[in-house]
């Protein structure tokens, strides 16, 4: 399927046989997307055209969207090329599966027997909040496509209540279909993101060691990492990625600009081939404002993992102030990734 795309006085219209489709873009923004995501914007966009049933929010991620070494794009060679992984955010998931039930059965195990109701329910007592179907065929693609509601969406991203969907949307993702309150809860994600890895990172830090700590978060606690994953899975990620990494993040350097003694200015080239060396700010107040912007389940779990790291008692007196200034910053200054396991 073919999509053609028109910029209208500032509008990119995009027309397919089923679709039409309307969104606002400049035109520095369109053009860089198109420069880091040409193939999967035409190709995956074409995959929602499968689907009847009402899609809010859509995203691709993972090594059948971005590339990854050890991957082919081809079904030649050595290796197969990766299944695509996709989110899509609904308004009412058991309507939505009604409706995709008679459209897609054949996307469903033997629990659509049991009807959209169970599938529904399942999805809203499951740990991450999703329900997956993992091994679909649609137009020539093997996919795997979770489904969550806008809500459980929306407070993950904020919260990190599951820490499924937010931790996958700190990696590159390719927006399908966009919504704005997404587009702000995952702004504060990727902001806090980046905010617990400084707790963990010294002083000087590489920008390649950023990002492997940052695409690090969401392999925390993952059996696959130990059984049968690639060991040099987030390497890989952040290698292959690494231009892709600068344009998610770049906006969040600048907006915690205030955390950082030097933030080089080769970080404005999205393709420069040089691991930047950034300098934070160890000013012990303002890494307590680190620890306390973030979500208060994550900034108690630091605390806790600091606790068992440092084997010292030291705690936040109140929502807004810190509390024993030298602890924390014996604190700050002696932990390190050893914690991170703790966090998620």
């Amino acid at each position: 399927m073919r999509l053609f795309s028109r910029n209208i006085c500032g509008w990119i219209v995009r027309i397919n046989p089923t679709k039409f489709s309307v969104r606002r873009y400049s035109i520095e923004t369109e053009s860089k997307v198109d420069k880091f995501d040409v193939w999967a914007d035409e190709k995956l966009a074409g995959l929602l055209a499968g689907f009847d049933a009402p899609i809010r929010f859509a995203a691709g991620y993972g090594s059948g969207v971005f590339k990854q070494i050890g991957y082919s794009d081809t079904n030649k060679g050595p290796t197969k090329p990766p299944m695509v992984d996709l989110i899509f955010g609904v308004s009412h998931p058991e309507h939505w599966h009604d409706l995709n039930l008679k459209q897609n059965p054949d996307h469903y195990s033997f629990v659509s027997k049991f009807g959209a109701k169970s599938i529904a329910y399942l999805q809203q007592h499951a740990g991450a909040r999703m329900y997956f179907n993992p091994d679909v065929t649609l137009q020539g693609m093997r996919i795997k496509y979770g489904v969550i509601s806008m809500n459980d969406l929306i407070h993950d991203l904020n919260n990190w209540s599951n820490f499924y969907v937010s931790g996958r949307m700190q990696k590159p993702i390719k927006i399908l279909r966009g919504d704005s309150r997404v587009k702000l809860s995952n702004d504060e994600n990727l902001t806090n993101a980046m905010r617990v890895t400084l707790l963990t990172l010294p002083e000087y830090f590489t920008e390649r060691q950023l990002y492997i700590a940052i695409v690090g978060l969401s392999y925390l606690g993952d059996f696959r990492m130990t059984f049968g994953e690639n060991p040099k899975k987030i390497e890989n990620i952040v290698n292959a990625q690494m231009s892709h990494l600068r344009f998610l993040y770049r906006p969040i350097f600048e907006k915690l600009a205030v955390h950082f003694k030097n933030i080089p200015e080769g970080l404005k080239n999205l393709e420069i081939d040089t691991d930047l060396v950034f300098q934070q700010d160890y000013d012990v107040k303002k890494r307590g404002n680190l620890l306390l912007s973030l979500p208060k389940n994550v900034r108690e779990r630091v605390l806790k993992a600091w606790k068992v790291e440092i084997g010292e008692n030291f705690a936040i007196e109140s929502s807004n102030s810190l509390g024993n200034i030298s602890l924390f910053q014996n604190a700050c200054e002696r932990a390190n990734l050893n914690v991170l396991p703790s966090l998620i």
